[in-house]
């Protein structure tokens, strides 16, 4: 798959049976790039779910979706001595949790991404947080908003235009608005519910690839 070219597919998996969850993750395995162990599935199963994901998709990074609030370096630390490659801190969070979260990362060859969730200058932290040294800048509109129509597009389109840590994208997203986030060109784009709650998720997940596939041709 080629990176430099197509945003990586990140696919969440958030609520339901460990083992199911984890078996769908290795049959849509062909067609994602990244696998988060969601902040419901960590908070019911523990760092386990991380190890246990690592170890079935030994080739896949695992996001660990912890939003840390406190205790930075502790808590990457946990997240990622259990496997993950990837772990979230929130943005709206101190500067001193932060840097604790990037020494863990460092320690561990990880990387940190910062969830812009309820960040009130979205800009300038988004600048901050680069200048901190996160790896990715997650634009997340909040599952608790998606009845309102709430998308990530708007700031998403903010901040493609400014000197910060690549994007991921996450909120809602599926095949039906997938061109309009791929437009600003994100590192990575999150999948959840639009694949997980499907009644066929490999042919959402394929129609996703074929949809970036187009996208890369044309």
């Amino acid at each position: 798959m080629d990176m430099a070219s197509r945003p990586a597919v990140q696919l969440a998996l958030d609520v339901g049976d460990p083992a199911a969850l984890i078996q769908l993750a290795r049959e849509l395995a062909p067609f994602v790039d990244w696998v988060e162990a969601g902040t419901p599935l960590i908070l019911a199963e523990g760092m386990k779910i991380v190890s246990a994901l690592q170890t079935q998709l030994p080739s896949k990074p695992i996001v660990a979706d912890v939003k840390i609030m406190d205790g930075g370096y502790h808590e990457a630390n946990l997240a990622f001595a259990a496997g993950a490659a990837i772990v979230t801190v929130l943005g709206v969070t101190g500067d001193a949790t932060i840097r604790g979260a990037l020494k863990a990362a460092r320690e561990h060859g990880g990387r940190v991404m910062a969830d812009l969730l309820q960040v009130p200058d979205v800009a300038a932290r988004a600048q901050s947080l680069t200048e901190l040294g996160v790896d990715y800048l997650c634009v997340h509109t909040a599952y608790d908003l998606r009845e309102t129509g709430a998308s990530p597009v708007e700031q998403l389109a903010l901040l493609s235009g400014l000197p910060v840590a690549p994007l991921v994208v996450a909120g809602g997203i599926g095949p039906h608005n997938l061109d309009i986030i791929t437009a600003f060109h994100p590192a990575a784009i999150v999948v959840g519910g639009a694949i997980t709650n499907a009644s066929e998720p490999t042919a959402v997940a394929r129609e996703i690839q074929q949809i970036l596939a187009r996208q890369q041709a044309g």
